[in-house]
């Protein structure tokens, strides 16, 4: 009978030794569902860990294949050589062609002439 009345005390009591009810405890537990849901459709586009550490490789490698700025200063220098060396070359044909325009004109005058 003791027994009985100790499962019937514990019935009624409704578990009211419990500080916070079941339907409480449900809800906090549907908000942090519902908040853990949101994060994880917020992070859905960041990149993972092993994304990250790849594309640094891919950063390294291309840091590897630029040329350095001493490289680059040294390029234009001899780019500057050529295109002096080409503005001259670009005048000497220029005074050959004037040159052996004079020529044709002087033979095709003579021959107009007939000496």
């Amino acid at each position: 009978m003791a027994i009985l009345t100790f499962v019937g005390i514990s019935a009624f009591r409704g578990g009211k030794s419990n500080p916070v009810g079941t339907g409480a405890l449900q809800r906090q537990l549907n908000t942090i569902g519902g908040e853990v849901r949101e994060l994880k459709g917020k992070l859905k586009g960041f990149a993972r860990t092993s994304e990250v550490e790849t594309l640094r490789g891919e950063i390294r490698a291309m840091e590897a294949r630029v040329a350095s700025s001493g490289e680059v200063v040294a390029l234009e220098g001899q780019i500057m050589a050529l295109r002096s060396e080409l503005q001259g070359a670009v005048k000497a044909a220029d005074r050959t062609e004037a040159g052996v325009a004079r020529i044709e004109g002087y033979f095709l005058e003579r021959g107009i002439k007939g000496q």
